[in-house]
């Protein structure tokens, strides 16, 4: 049977995660932890663990992530972008992915030859260049960069590392920070509709990936 690890700083949808995993495929095992990704201690010993119970690792999907509301300042923006925020969303949206990718090579290059592979998730924001959401698109487009540049590394010894950077926006629970002003989600899809941005799902995403 397959064992999908997951990993998220909080709790909160474990147990929602397993449920939908269920409905799907009933012998899919998933383990759940909570795990801080802006540690690279955390996400070192969440990999090992992994690999001492299961003597694998054959995929991995760094989707962690930060949003930034966008609109809510006066131009020039760049001047509300604080110190706070900027590293905030770094240490997830790029030394997060740093600290797992770098993990999974780890793990994976010392494991038996096979069709081993790191997806990690950036953003169609690392390509808009919008004037606001600095430490947002900014974190983004790194991700894009680092990935590339890790695939070119690791493709000698047999992993493939690939970018995905979903266009419009997509329906996760980071959807409402994007606009903090909107009262609900569904005035958040309205908002993004009326500017001609598609709402994707989450499983648009996990296909491609």
């Amino acid at each position: 049977a397959a064992v999908i690890c997951v990993a998220d700083v909080v709790s909160t949808n474990f147990d929602s995660l397993k449920k939908s995993v269920h409905e799907i495929n009933q012998s899919t095992l998933v383990q759940c932890t909570v795990v801080d990704v802006a540690s690279s201690s955390a996400v070192n010993k969440w990999l090992e663990d992994i690999v001492s119970e299961h003597c694998d690792l054959h995929g991995a999907a760094n989707v962690a992530g930060i949003a930034q509301g966008a609109g809510l300042r006066q131009s020039p923006t760049i001047l509300a972008e604080t110190d706070e925020d900027w590293s905030r969303i770094m240490k997830v949206n790029l030394d997060g992915v740093f600290y797992c990718t770098r993990a999974e090579v780890v793990a994976m290059k010392d494991l038996p030859a096979g069709n081993r592979s790191i997806v990690n998730v950036a953003s169609i924001a690392a390509f808009s260049h919008v004037p606001d959401v600095f430490a947002y698109g900014t974190s983004k487009g790194a991700c894009a960069y680092f990935t590339a540049c890790v695939a070119t590394d690791v493709f000698p010894v047999g992993i493939r590392v690939n970018c995905v950077s979903p266009a419009g926006v997509t329906n996760t629970p980071l959807l409402p920070q994007f606009e903090p002003n909107a009262k609900s989600l569904a005035e958040v899809k309205s908002l993004y509709e009326s500017q001609g941005l598609s709402v994707v799902e989450p499983e648009d995403v996990a296909r491609t990936i």
